[in-house]
């Protein structure tokens, strides 16, 4: 009785998503959550947050959505979770943090921006090159 419950499914490999779906979502995610830093950065003088709140939405959006899509493909390609994809993971928390620096001014916009083009370029090397791991 209890070896049925640990049975693995079989295998059907029309059932199986193509990795190449879970990239396409990550870099709809990757536009959605730099859209959304660009604008709340350049927002971040108003005191009206209404309008602050599309790009504090695209942000968030694009947050969700490369996590969810990025260990999908992790999974779908089964790779499993290789140091490249914690700091990959570390530096997606560190983009979360910009809206917050934004809001409380803690750096200028010019730093802020400056810092989100080096944390997206690192992303994008490590997800190009994959060298670490």
């Amino acid at each position: 009785m209890i070896s049925i419950l640990f049975l693995q499914p079989k295998s059907n490999p029309y059932l199986q998503m193509n990795p190449l779906y879970f990239k396409f979502a990550h870099f709809i995610g990757l536009m959605c959550l730099f859209i959304g830093i660009g604008g709340y950065i350049a927002m971040s003088s108003t005191t009206e947050p209404g309008k602050r709140k599309l790009f504090g939405m695209l942000h968030g959006i694009g947050l969700l959505l490369m996590l969810l899509a990025g260990f999908g493909y992790l999974g779908a390609a089964k790779l499993g979770t290789p140091t490249w994809a914690w700091l990959k993971t570390a530096l997606w928390l560190a983009l979360g943090l910009f809206p917050l620096v934004a809001k409380r001014r803690i750096l200028s916009e010019s730093a802020l921006v400056l810092l989100a083009l080096l944390a997206g370029g690192a992303l994008a090397w490590i997800g190009l090159f994959k060298s670490i791991g």
